[in-house]
């Protein structure tokens, strides 16, 4: 009955794989019912002592496929392990590159716009020294039409005293 009890709680820990594993192991003699040992007998003597080395038996199998267990758990673990390391790897190396190309884009932008920006600057300056160059024109002729101005005022001025004299002359001699 124990024994029984404990195949079964062996089996729905394993599993198929274990109960395969603990088959094909040498030295493995299968369920005490294929030992030619009843698993219900309670007999005095033999039979209990055969019964306590199947159990000890039992227990250093069931004790050895957890150690199988554990190694293949530590061995699929350290894979995985690895794996994910190798995806974390890739994965920073792709976004390594995809941060190396969001640069090379985004230079590649602003030295466009540069060029654009300087082009632009220097047909402002141009144009700036053009308007000055034309105020400074316009300031010049501003300069020579006020000394006309005031020159043709002069003459006028002497013209008309010039005039007057010449009045107060001929009006005088007459």
């Amino acid at each position: 009955m124990i024994v029984e009890q404990y195949e079964k709680t062996e089996a729905g820990v394993e599993g198929a794989a274990g109960a395969e594993r603990r088959r094909a192991r040498p030295g493995y003699q299968g369920s005490p019912r294929s030992c030619g040992v009843p698993v219900n007998q309670t007999g005095t003597g033999g039979g209990d002592q055969h019964l306590e080395a199947e159990v000890e038996r039992l227990k250093i199998e069931h004790a050895e496929t957890l150690q199988l267990m554990k190694s293949d758990f530590l061995k699929e673990k350290a894979n995985h392990e690895q794996d994910a390391d190798q995806k974390i790897k890739h994965m920073k190396q792709k976004a390594n590159d995809e941060a190396v190309q969001c640069l090379i884009e985004h230079t590649q932008k602003i030295s466009a716009e540069n060029k654009l920006l300087r082009k632009e600057l220097l047909t402002l300056i141009r144009r700036s020294q053009a308007l000055t160059e034309h105020k400074l024109e316009l300031q010049n002729q501003r300069k020579s039409l006020v000394r006309e101005h005031q020159i043709t005022k002069d003459l006028r001025k002497l013209r008309k005293v010039h005039v007057d004299e010449v009045l107060t002359i001929l009006l005088t001699t007459d």
